[in-house]
């Protein structure tokens, strides 16, 4: 029976190590590498992670179908909704303005636009000029280029002040948070006001003011139905030099809009004027 036995234990045991040896070869030589996870099995902290990775890699190289290829293997039928999803909760958490401006600009690119974003998808395409005052001289000297003063108009309506609209209260602090030269021709010479809260949201019934020697207007945010609620505009003036501030809060103003704004867009098309944007945030 001893000899049975150990018969048997014998044939086990040759048979297991047999069984180990193909298994280890077939794993280690024969599918060396195979991957265990993928981006689809990534947790959500890692695939928000994974999301912003693929919107900074587009905000470098402007390649959509690269970045849409990355973005298909998490599997997500309503891709575009959870960029655009991710990129408000960044703008709410006051994120890095770099990482919101990746995934606003990735969010439209897949057609997913939304009213928090806009401020974020104007990227300026150049650096202001150092700013310098203007030659406060009393009397100006005539110049043949401004026989023709037209006051500037906005396109807000200054002159009507609305009833109906809220106004924020005075002890609402903002900073001037940008006011930089655009070098695109969508808009010939509009000078673009956005105010916004701290969670990143537009501010509607601010009133704005600019001023520019010899003369000055008032409009409000709030106007314009189909932009940010914080949102304003205004013609300017090709030979003009403006001022913006913030009536009713307390803000530091933005001065020298337009200041060299032609040298710096020598690009542009002969019909069409550098714009400019200036933007508001709350403290």
């Amino acid at each position: 029976m001893k000899y049975e036995s150990d018969w048997w234990l014998g044939g086990f045991l040759a048979a297991f190590l047999t069984g180990l040896a193909i298994t280890l070869v077939y794993t280690w030589y024969l599918v060396p590498g195979t991957p265990s996870t993928t981006p689809a099995k990534l947790n959500q902290a890692d695939k928000e992670t994974y999301i912003l990775l693929v919107a900074a890699a587009y905000h470098h190289d402007n390649d959509l179908p690269k970045a849409k290829r990355r973005l298909a293997k998490l599997k997500d039928a309503r891709i575009s909704k959870t960029v655009a999803d991710l990129a408000e909760a960044a703008i709410r958490g006051r994120a890095d303005v770099r990482d919101i401006r990746a995934l606003a600009g990735l969010a439209a690119a897949l057609g997913e636009t939304r009213n928090m974003m806009l401020v974020y998808l104007t990227t300026p395409t150049a650096t202001p000029a150092p700013t310098s005052t203007p030659n406060p001289t009393p009397t100006p000297t005539p110049s043949p280029t401004l026989t023709p003063t037209v006051a500037p108009k906005s396109t807000a309506s200054p002159t009507i002040t609305p009833r109906a609209t809220p106004k924020p209260a005075s002890n609402h602090m903002f900073e001037l948070a940008q006011s930089v030269a655009l070098c695109d021709n969508t808009s010939n010479r509009l000078l673009r006001v956005y105010v916004i809260d701290k969670k990143g949201e537009g501010v509607p019934g601010v009133a704005v003011k600019v001023s520019w020697p010899g003369g000055k207007n008032t409009f409000y945010t709030g106007f314009k139905s189909d932009a940010n609620p914080g949102y304003a505009d205004f013609r300017m003036a090709a030979d003009q030099i403006y001022q913006v501030d913030l009536a009713d809060v307390s803000a530091a103003g933005a001065k020298d809009i337009n200041h060299n704004a032609d040298t710096q867009c020598l690009n542009l098309p002969a019909d069409s004027g550098p714009s400019w944007q200036v933007v508001f945030e709350q403290k």
